[in-house]
């Protein structure tokens, strides 16, 4: 906070100098900055974000919007009314705040550059501006696209006298004497290098936080991973700083900081450009990629770079056909969504087949993308894929049927052996690359200079590669990777024409989870994106869609075969086009809806009146919350109308607008008014009619002998211990012991809430509990699934781990109003002696009960009680909710439209939890991968409410995912 109060009173100084100079009125940075104080957005502090460049504090700049594109700022330099000087200037100041309020998206200057004030990168990106913009008063055509746009390089690429570090301490003094090819390429086409961005050291992470700079911090929200290991340069992209910028993609260090800060990135083909002045990191597989804010951009920026370089022996030839898709999309980058089907329908006029007259109808005919054939690897759909990127893919690909293009399901079988044999590959390649340093020709030793992950992706490299394991993984994983790309080659040839596959499996994680993972599930991040990487294909990603719960951005990958770059971009371009035609902007910062339910929150507003005048407090007690919300919701949309009105009154007698109460209308439009209508949307969602009822509890025992049943009766106990915290009435039916170690074969238990206060855990201070609404199955009934454990057994001497797992059934308690069951007919009752050890009682009578179900074979045991009748009415009670489950679910299945989806079926029911007590962890499999760092902890009752909440939220995301479809 101090930062960012220095740096806005920098600011505040400098456009007060400006305004009084004009004779306008006081800064109003202050107040915004009072406002957005808890999350910080930098397009709202800059002056020029308003609209206004600075170019003199002297002059009076002129008045114009921020281009978002390359394309539109060519336009408004033609136009005039923009310069390149103002661009750069820009990102200058961009950067400056950056610095201040260490978001470090750009590497910070360090004492020996700010000394050499002849090879000052910002310096020259000024002059060269300058003179591009001499040369089009000149009236000289700008060169090319990219003619006096600032763009940022990653801190791997050679700039001839500046500091190249990769992120590393080893190379904080490398002073270059040369320019990497690919930035030479775009300096030669008119480009302004201003800035070199942050990364992970060598390109060796997937989150921007092992280099020397890091961590980055995501512009969508800091406390997110920004992804990596080129998330500086999707933070320059995402936040604004610049329009075009360049990073390398080695595994997936473009693609995945695309995906999770909202923009577009893209990997060319491995020879494609040259890979000369890149800092190597693993020498078979980088590649220098792009991002930018659009894929035409990327074509503008792909072109420029690509061709052969005779200091890459891997490079191709130039390929004309991307700067024709390029010039292409130029031209339709000034059409609308409308406009541009109709320019498709003019160039292929064979789309409208049926020949009718009606010209609604052959609008719909236009197909762009006719003919063209999308495979859907099922392969990349994973265990860990979360609902809001099933729901995106599922939307792309609904998008991609839309525009004509053929939807076609293939297979790669060795995918799923890419993500360890590329690990195995590129350590191996990292450990031979990097053995150059030493503290001879560099700054420091290889222990002081290089970081943990380098170390340690060193050492494993060095181990695959030596004579013990050259042959079984080094070899093996070459063999792999051989593999990979010939199905690839294969399913290119004989089914489709590109793949769509999701980037990433999940959205961006909070960075305090990243910490909490382990190394094996941290390279897991890269699972979708290295085997692309494994084949050298080309891949962009682009965003297509956001969670409905956070608003964080999902990204999308299309992939083409090798060198067919054009196609690639044309269907991406596409495909981005449809997406956003149907959605908003992911830069908008406004998330109002345009069809909120207001008539339905009226009539359940009319139903709570009617509710309370007849005194039906139980009816009225479930509508209160919503009641409370909308009410809210009412009472601001009447502030923002007295707001414009007193807006409007004081823009009658002044000339200048009021800063306070614009910055107050700000607020509660952007922020406050959203909040409250997603809330109200998840009031409204059809509720589960199951919630409100008590459940039926059966823990049994798996996989695993002794050990499984052992952990059965840990479960057990665990959820024991949670309802009574929870005030909940447990109620014991049934516990089969086994005969020695202290386990349970089988369990069951009767939770009720019987009406009593329900105590809610891990709430946050003025946050309303959604599951207080519910009993105890609307809390409890995303357990029912296998729960796996981990650990050395007691009696094992060699100190190996076991595995051994239970199962867990949460069935919502039946009335005997809910199933008929005609005792006479529908059951067969036998009685027998109890079973198990000790006491009279249990030995000698015959209080057993079996009951077995005729009509669906369903059977129930009860022994525990010493009286045959209570054992009995148990019995009965565990029938009729088994029964009343089966029947449920069986209406369930039958109303339900049991659609084949070409990317797979969600149910993970097989493992939903894995207990680890070697790490003491314990992470969920479902929802957002929720991990507690204390098993023990959670077994006695405390951290189930993390779960419970993480699975509810996620459930609420995809409800709305389906209602938003609909």
């Amino acid at each position: 906070r101090t930062r960012l109060t220095h740096t806005l009173l920098l600011l505040l100084r400098e456009r007060n100098e400006l305004m009084k100079s004009r004779g306008g009125k006081r800064s109003l940075l202050l107040t915004v900055w009072r406002r957005n104080r808890g999350s910080w957005n930098p397009r709202r502090f800059s002056p020029v974000a308003s609209g206004s460049f600075v170019r003199d504090p002297n002059i009076v700049a002129r008045t114009t919007t921020v281009p978002e594109t390359a394309v539109e700022a060519q336009a408004q330099f033609a136009r005039e009314t923009l310069t390149s000087e103002d661009l750069v200037l820009f990102s200058k100041r961009r950067v400056d705040v950056d610095a201040q309020l260490a978001m470090r998206a750009f590497v910070e200057k360090r004492p020996r550059e700010e000394t050499r004030e002849s090879s000052s990168l910002m310096r020259k990106a000024l002059e060269k501006a300058r003179h591009s913009d001499k040369n089009r008063r000149d009236g000289k055509a700008s060169i090319s696209f990219l003619d006096g746009i600032p763009i940022a390089v990653k801190d791997n690429f050679a700039i001839r006298g500046e500091i190249a570090s990769a992120g590393s301490k080893m190379l904080s003094e490398n002073e270059c004497s040369y320019t990497a090819t690919v930035i030479d390429r775009l300096e030669q086409s008119g480009a302004v290098v201003f800035g070199q961005t942050t990364m992970d050291e060598f390109g060796m992470g997937s989150h921007s936080r092992n280099g020397r700079n890091a961590p980055v911090k995501n512009p969508i929200d800091g406390r997110l991973s920004p992804g990596g290991s080129s998330g500086g340069s999707a933070a320059a992209v995402a936040n604004g700083t610049c329009l075009v910028a360049i990073g390398s993609d080695t595994g997936g260090s473009v693609r995945l900081p695309a995906a999770f800060q909202g923009v577009v990135g893209t990997k060319p083909s491995y020879g494609r450009c040259s890979r000369y002045g890149l800092i190597a990191y693993a020498s078979s597989f980088d590649c220098p990629g792009i991002l930018t804010r659009n894929v035409c951009d990327a074509a503008i920026t792909l072109a420029i770079m690509q061709g052969a370089d005779p200091k890459d022996g891997q490079t191709v030839e130039e390929d004309g056909r991307i700067s024709s898709v390029a010039t292409e999309l130029i031209s339709e980058s000034q059409m609308n969504f409308k406009e541009w089907l109709e320019s498709g329908k003019t160039k292929g006029g064979n789309n409208n087949g049926s020949g009718s007259n009606s010209s609604s109808s052959n609008s719909d005919r236009v197909l762009p993308l006719l003919g063209v054939r999308v495979g859907i690897p099922g392969e990349f759909f994973l265990e860990e894929t979360t609902p809001a990127v099933m729901e995106s893919w599922t939307k792309s690909i609904e998008a991609f049927e839309e525009l004509g293009a053929t939807i076609v399901p293939v297979s790669l079988p060795s995918v799923k052996l890419a993500l360890p044999a590329y690990y195995v590959l590129v350590c191996a390649e990292a450990s031979s690359n990097l053995n150059r340093y030493d503290d001879i020709k560099f700054s420091a030793s290889r222990d002081d200079g290089f970081g943990e992950e380098v170390k340690r992706r060193i050492v494993s490299g060095a181990f695959s590669l030596s004579s013990q394991r050259v042959e079984g993984a080094y070899k093996n994983s070459e063999k792999i990777r051989r593999r990979i790309s010939n199905e690839f080659k294969d399913i290119f040839e004989r089914s489709c024409d590109v793949l769509l596959t999701p980037t990433s499996a999940r959205e961006a994680p909070f960075l305090e989870d990243v910490l909490r993972e382990s190394k094996v599930e941290s390279y897991a991040q890269d699972a979708l994106t290295v085997p692309m990487s494994l084949a050298g294909l080309p891949s962009v990603s682009i965003p297509c869609g956001r969670s409905v719960s956070n608003g964080r951005p999902i990204g999308m990958q299309v992939t083409a075969p090798m060198f067919r770059e054009a196609g690639m971009l044309r269907v991406a371009s596409a495909l981005e086009r449809k997406i956003s035609s149907k959605t908003r902007r992911m830069y908008s910062t406004s998330t109002s809806s345009t069809n909120f339910p207001i008539e339905k929150l009226e009539d359940q507003l009319k139903l709570f009146h009617e509710y309370t005048e007849n005194n039906d407090y139980k009816s009225a007690g479930e509508l209160k919350s919503l009641v409370s919300l909308y009410q809210k919701y009412k009472d601001t949309l009447e502030e923002i109308d007295v707001l414009r009105q007193l807006i409007n009154e004081e823009n009658k007698n002044k000339k200048s607008k009021d800063a306070e109460l614009e910055s107050e209308l700000n607020a509660l439009q952007n922020d406050t008014l959203p909040e409250l209508e997603t809330k109200l949307k998840h009031q409204l969602l059809p509720k589960d009619p199951e919630d409100s009822r008590d459940v039926i509890l059966e823990v049994r025992a798996g996989a695993g002998g002794a050990e499984a049943a052992k952990f059965a009766a840990e479960l057990f106990r665990m959820y024991e211990m949670y309802a009574r915290r929870r005030n909940w009435k447990f109620d014991l039916m049934s516990y089969s012991e086994e005969e020695k170690g202290g386990g349970v074969r089988e369990a069951m238990a009767e939770i009720n809430s019987n009406g009593n206060p329900t105590i809610h855990l891990n709430q946050e201070d003025g946050e309303e509990d959604e599951l207080a609404n519910g009993g105890v199955y609307k809390n409890l009934k995303f357990e029912s699934g296998v729960h796996r454990v981990q650990r050395v057994p007691a009696t094992e001497t060699q100190g190996r781990i076991h595995t051994s797992t239970a199962s867990v059934a949460i069935i919502p308690k039946a009335e005997e109003s809910d199933i008929h069951i005609d005792e006479t007919k529908d059951v067969r009752i036998e009685t027998m002696r109890a079973s198990g050890a000790g006491g009279q009682h249990v030995n000698t009578t015959n209080s057993a009960v079996r009951i077995v179900h005729i009509p669906t074979g369903v059977t129930v045991v009860i022994q525990d009680e010493r009286s045959q009748h209570k054992n009995k009415a148990k019995a009965l009670s565990v029938l009729r909710a088994r029964v009343y489950d089966i029947e449920r679910r069986k209406v369930a299945a039958e109303n339900a439209q049991m659609r084949r989806s070409l990317i797979g079926s969600a149910d993970r029911s097989e493992r939903i939890r894995t207990y680890n007590f070697k790490d003491g962890r314990c992470k969920d499999h479902r929802g957002t991968g929720v991990v507690v760092n204390d098993v023990q902890k959670l077994l006695d009752g405390f951290g189930l409410d993390e779960f419970i909440r993480d699975l509810h939220k996620c459930d609420l995301e995809e409800q709305m995912l389906k209602s938003s479809s609909v």
